[in-house]
């Protein structure tokens, strides 16, 4: 992917660059607890696509920073007024680790709620 360039008032500026990572090889199937073993090192956050559940297409995309884990990806799920969710509960060089999905405010686990699609590393790099 390319890189995108955001100009900072004191006429700075930062780059923004995104690689995708991973893509879901089974994007209908129900996923419990999993870990995918990356190589993170040189990524300062994530950004995930993920699915609101195995038999609904609708998607959304979440973020999560290195230093800020746990982190929540939540998509809504058709006519519903909850949204599923999964969190990122490890994000570490190596590895990103997801819980169960779960469905709503409820909490109630579903693992073929919020079913993660893609997963894309984030640098954020100051430029002069």
């Amino acid at each position: 992917m390319g890189a995108i360039f955001i100009k900072g008032a004191g006429g700075g500026a930062s780059a923004i660059e995104a690689d995708l990572l991973w893509e879901n090889n089974t994007p209908t199937a129900s996923r419990d607890s999993f870990t995918l073993n990356l190589d993170l090192s040189e990524y300062d956050a994530v950004i995930v696509k993920a699915r609101a559940y195995t038999d609904d297409a609708t998607t959304n995309y979440g973020i999560a920073f290195r230093n800020q884990i746990p982190a929540l990806i939540a998509v809504k799920y058709g006519s519903d007024t909850r949204a599923n969710g999964r969190r990122i509960t490890a994000f570490t060089d190596t590895a990103l680790t997801f819980s169960r999905g779960f469905v709503g405010a409820s909490g109630n686990n579903q693992n073929a709620a919020c079913i993660p699609l893609e997963v894309y590393g984030i640098r954020i790099n100051g430029v002069a």
